[in-house]
């Protein structure tokens, strides 16, 4: 029986944070004689199978041994006593964060020079703490086919993990949302070798993923785990590298996938595109990937006896052409980009009506709209959009989709991994370890629906996709020193980083503002490097967002906004330092340790700084709105703008420190209690920038905040028409002309802040 209880005492805890620990285990076993009487003060010496590396302790008053902070592995455990028969048991493997049972081991009658051989279960049940985990190791991760061999893709193996993510490839970043472990979708942690692997900005990111080849064991604690694990209510996620041996092993292999294997889909098949079926999209995907491990030795020399000294390298490479969501678009017809609605319609096949707002809403004729009513702005935004490239041939797509194109993107990554383990004495041991995860996609549609451009403003050589690099590496050393037999310390220290980037192939010049000539902006575009940040990340003069609505279904927008305005970079340093100390007295296991880890986050903030447009028809809109997205950005109706003055970029500092102290307290065979404590704190976040801002209530002023004109009715109606439309000024609730509506109210704010009438530095079209 095992009964657990520890307390958490929070100091401040913040959900945006994750902790890691380190992936030390235990064995423990009883040993008693044929009569089941315990044998006490018996020595017990431990071998790791893999490495030679050895152990010693000496059973205690109740036949007890233990061994604490093993690293994960196969060990061997021998059993030497006057008056008995030598007993050896092999193949115990270890797990990671581990409390193992070796179970009990009998002692027969007889003398020293005769030997008892045990093979242990491979597969044992918990008996020695309370923890419910999963341990899944490195051969039944290659001994499953697993899509982009992605480690996480075997979780769905797991009871008690639900994984809702549409797919789990290489293909797209490293991420561990959508995973729910025990009904907890949050508060996750992951870690590769004890060293928390997350992106502190987001909590679900992932800095890197070690290849499968160089994992030598993946583990999933889920509940009831021990206060040295108890910060993650959601669940920890565990890798460990793989360490060499005494023997050398390698591997070596290489997937291939190609679209020539696929037949083409039906949608493909009856989607004409420029008068012809729709070609399969490239789909490919090859995987080279290798792997060594083995000793480090000189005969004669260095390591002659292949006990201290051991490697173990891994490389792989991917080659991937990505697919990108097919784009089903209605683009601006020939016709209507010159303000001709005539030959446009609903999808039940009825003409759609164009209204003219100053002629109290009343259709177009012909639904015609005069060019003189046309603006350059608005038509050359129309016309930055390709023609229409597809004929529908089922009837839901029918004046609904006009536009269809489907494409493939690189997305090379490459993964290393190297770890070399030593052993420098009986007493200290550890190992080195570091991990790239190189990773550089092409993405397409990322705001715009087409690449190649043919009748509209790119011309042939299309809109260019967006490089997003996402590089991440970490590197950690840890030290196991035996001070006594009952008494080891465990250190270990590491870092790990990585870029979230983004960048235009083209240096922007499919996006560049002259693009749209004249377009105007709230606040003038902001030139040169951006404050606070790397000179990569410069202001660059790019076109504003521009979306249409609907009606049209499925219209055109152009809108590079989130994360992709400009050059962009994200980075996310974190160190960490650990230290565990255990103590063996009598029945008790004391362990106690502490976690230290320093965040860094720096990103930029508000990337609107180029503006944008929604022309989409809008009942909030009375007085500018055709009914129709094109045509009113052809008037230059605009629904709605917005800008930011500038971008922000924070710098964010601070710690997180943890510790705790536990104890596995063996009351006798059948009982053990787990008791425990752990605390937190974290310091303040400080942003080096000094970005950070609040709202300060005292110091707010209505009648000093600048304001706009919004339509109104003089009459109080409902529906404003004919001469019943205004616009009202909001505070003082007076009345002006209709055309002010939009517009600032003047002398309202500060002239200082930068805001101007719209109409002479505004966004009016």
């Amino acid at each position: 029986m095992i009964l657990k209880t520890y307390a958490v005492f929070a100091l401040l805890l913040s959900s945006a944070t994750v902790f890691g620990q380190t992936v030390s285990s235990s064995l423990v076993g009883t040993v008693v004689d044929p009569a089941d009487a315990v044998v006490s003060n018996v020595p017990v010496a431990l071998v790791n199978q893999d490495t030679g590396a050895s152990r010693s302790a000496n059973t205690d008053g109740s036949g007890t041994f233990r061994f604490l902070n093993l690293t994960p592995g196969t060990y061997r455990v021998t059993i030497t006593a006057q008056g008995f028969k030598t007993l050896s048991q092999t193949d115990i493997v270890v797990a990671a964060e581990e409390t193992r049972s070796a179970g009990k081991m009998v002692l027969q009658i007889g003398s020293l020079s005769d030997s008892v051989s045990v093979t242990a279960d491979t597969t044992a049940i918990q008996l020695a703490s309370s923890e419910k985990a999963q341990t899944v190791d490195g051969n039944q991760l290659n001994d499953v086919t697993l899509k982009g061999r992605d480690l996480f893709g075997y979780l769905r193996l797991v009871p008690g993990v639900v994984d809702t993510s549409a797919t789990r490839d290489v293909t797209g970043p490293n991420q561990i949302s959508g995973i729910t472990i025990n009904g907890n979708t949050s508060a996750k942690n992951f870690t590769v070798d004890g060293i928390t692997d997350m992106d502190t900005g987001s909590n679900t990111t992932l800095h890197y993923e070690p290849n499968i080849d160089a994992i030598q064991e993946l583990k999933v604690l889920s509940s009831n785990y021990q206060a040295e694990f108890g910060r993650n209510s959601g669940g920890t996620i565990t890798v460990v590298t793989k360490n060499g041996t005494q023997q050398f092993h390698g591997t070596a292999m290489w997937n291939h996938r190609h679209e020539e294997f696929n037949a083409n889909s039906w949608v493909n098949n009856h989607n004409v595109v420029n008068g012809a079926a729709t070609p399969i999209v490239p789909y490919r995907y090859n995987v080279e990937t290798y792997s060594i491990g083995g000793p480090v030795f000189i005969p004669k020399h260095l390591n002659k006896n292949k006990t201290r000294l051991f490697f173990f390298g891994s490389q792989e490479y991917t080659g991937q052409f990505v697919a990108g969501v097919p784009q089903s678009k209605y683009t601006p017809t020939a016709l209507e980009r010159v303000g001709n609605f005539s030959q446009s319609f609903n999808n039940n096949g009825t003409p759609i009506k164009v209204l003219d707002p100053q002629n109290n809403n009343t259709q177009f004729s012909g639904n015609l709209i005069p060019e003189s009513r046309i603006t350059p702005v608005g038509q050359a935004m129309l016309n930055f959009f390709p023609l229409p490239n597809f004929t529908p041939t089922l009837p839901a797509q029918l004046n609904v989709i006009n536009y269809f194109e489907q494409g493939s993107a690189t997305h090379p990554r490459r993964n290393d991994v190297v770890r070399v383990d030593f052993v420098i004495t009986s007493k200290l041991s550890g190992y080195f370890r570091y991990i790239n995860d190189h990773d550089d996609m092409l993405q397409l549609y990322q705001g715009v629906s087409f690449t190649s451009d043919v009748g509209g403003t790119l011309g042939a050589k299309g809109i260019a996709p967006i490089d997003h690099p996402n590089p991440g590496h970490s590197y950690s050393a840890t030290a196991t020193y035996t001070i006594t037999p009952t008494l080891i310390n465990e250190a270990t220290v590491g870092e790990s980083w990585n870029t979230w980037a983004f960048y235009s192939p083209d240096n922007y010049a499919s996006e560049d503002r002259g693009l749209v000539p004249g377009v105007p902006s709230l606040f003038p575009v902001p030139k040169g490097v951006v404050p606070g940040y790397s000179a990569v990340n410069s202001y660059q003069n790019l076109l504003p967002t521009f979306s249409f609505g609907s009606p049209p279904s499925n219209s055109m927008a152009y809108s590079r906004v989130s994360n992709t305005a400009g050059a962009f970079e994200n980075f996310n340093p974190i160190w960490t330092y650990l230290d565990n100390i255990s103590k063996v007295v009598g029945p008790h296991t004391f362990k106690a340790g502490f976690y230290l880890e320093h965040n860094d986050k720096l990103e930029p903030f508000g990337e609107n700084y180029m503006g944008a447009f929604n022309f989409g028809p809008t009942s909030a809109n009375l007085v500018n709105n055709t009914g129709d997205g094109y045509a009113n950005g052809l008037m230059g109706y605009v629904g709605s703008y917005s800008q930011t003055s500038a971008v922000t970029t924070y710098n964010t500092v601070y710690w997180n420190a943890e510790f705790y102290v536990q104890d596995s307290w063996k009351v006798n065979r059948r009982l053990t209690l787990d008791l425990g404590v752990r605390f937190y704190h974290q310091t303040p976040q400080v942003d080096l920038n000094k970005t950070f801002d609040n709202f300060l209530p005292a110091r707010y002023s209505a009648s000093a905040m600048p304001h706009i004109y919004v339509a109104g009715c003089t009459t109080g109606a409902a529906t404003c028409t004919g001469a019943t439309r205004q616009a009202e000024d909001p505070f003082t609730k007076t009345f002006a002309p209709v055309t002010y509506i939009g517009l600032f109210v003047p002398n309202t704010g500060d002239p200082a802040s930068g805001m101007v009438q719209l109409g002479t530095n505004g966004v009016s079209l």
